[in-house]
């Protein structure tokens, strides 16, 4: 046991002194849901990086078929030297660091590699990276090295929204590593003591099944709405993501359990709304018939109405 609370205690220190340094990585994004920048984004966002994945995340799986996007902030160099960026997109791309567009990879095309190299000193130095999808196919990849033949990905840990010193970079990089073997070591302790007591652990859950059930709901509550609360825009649809926001947002919190219906309902599409009900679904039915007595507590799910497809959206269907 004892070394089960050194585990804890010790990921509980570098948990919060990884929160202490306030470092968040990725860079700023706007989403455009044209392919001219134009407008007010239809999603502001934070990217990790700048990859398939995260347009995918941020799109829902569902982009349209014609959108941009706008990444900035501050790529921190670890050593004074010339640099190789590129990029690999499809269509156009610009890279900019500091005043000098350093990537001009414009033009609607297949995937396609243009690179440009640039002298940086040490430190923070500011990175704008503007890209349009005019349909058709997507990729992208923003890449770096010393020479044109050994390009690799940008890693993550150098860029952050807000100019950040190199020792704090290097620092919540290296907590993020003690935190993930912190977290694995004391989930195998879990599972040691578990599998080392399992029966007890069975006949305690014989025993008191309502607190068993309670805290199954716990986990697959926190489970079933982690992902929505982190990307509080996923559940409105592309085309109306600033007229539901904040009614989406308020949707995520641990609140919408509860008798509470939004005040922009129909912002919500047909299949998120699927989603939302077939997860507290599932969270009921594992809950259910010790804990999750009272129906009404769901009702507000049935009470979000759905909007109605457009004439132009419903002739599309029917061809």
């Amino acid at each position: 046991m004892k070394a089960g609370h050194l585990l804890i205690g010790l990921l509980i220190v570098l948990v919060l002194a990884r929160a202490g340094l306030r470092v968040t990585n990725g860079l700023s994004a706007d989403y455009f849901a044209n392919e001219r920048l134009a407008g007010s984004p239809a999603l502001p966002t934070v990217d990790a990086d700048v990859s398939p994945g995260r347009l995918d995340a941020a799109w829902v799986g569902d982009p349209p078929p014609k959108f941009s996007v706008r990444w900035q902030g501050y790529v921190t160099i670890p050593s004074a030297g010339s640099y190789v960026f590129a990029t690999r997109f499809d269509d156009g791309s610009r890279v900019t660091i500091g005043d000098a567009l350093v990537v001009d990879n414009s033009g609607n095309h297949v995937p396609l590699t243009r690179s440009g190299r640039v002298s940086l000193d040490a430190g923070a130095h500011r990175i704008l990276i503007e890209y349009d999808q005019a349909g058709g196919g997507c990729e992208l990849a923003l890449l770096w090295g010393a020479e044109v033949g050994a390009l690799t990905p940008v890693p993550s840990w150098i860029l952050s929204p807000q100019r950040v010193p190199l020792w704090k970079l290097r620092a919540a990089r290296t907590l993020g590593w003690l935190s993930f073997a912190a977290i694995s070591a004391a989930l195998t302790w879990g599972l040691w003591i578990v599998l080392r007591s399992w029966r007890a652990t069975v006949s305690a859950v014989g025993r008191r099944p309502r607190a068993a059930s309670l805290a199954l709901f716990i986990v697959l509550a926190v489970v079933e709405t982690w992902p929505l609360a982190r990307r509080p825009g996923r559940l409105s649809r592309n085309d109306n993501r600033r007229a539901g926001a904040q009614d989406v947002r308020r949707l995520q919190r641990p609140r919408w359990l509860r008798h509470w219906t939004p005040r922009q309902a129909d912002a919500i599409s047909d299949g998120r709304r699927a989603q939302i009900a077939a997860s507290v679904d599932t969270i009921s039915a594992a809950a259910g018939p010790s804990f999750w007595r009272d129906a009404r507590t769901i009702s507000f799910i049935e009470t979000i109405p759905v909007r109605a497809p457009s004439p132009a959206t419903t002739g599309r269907r029917r061809t």
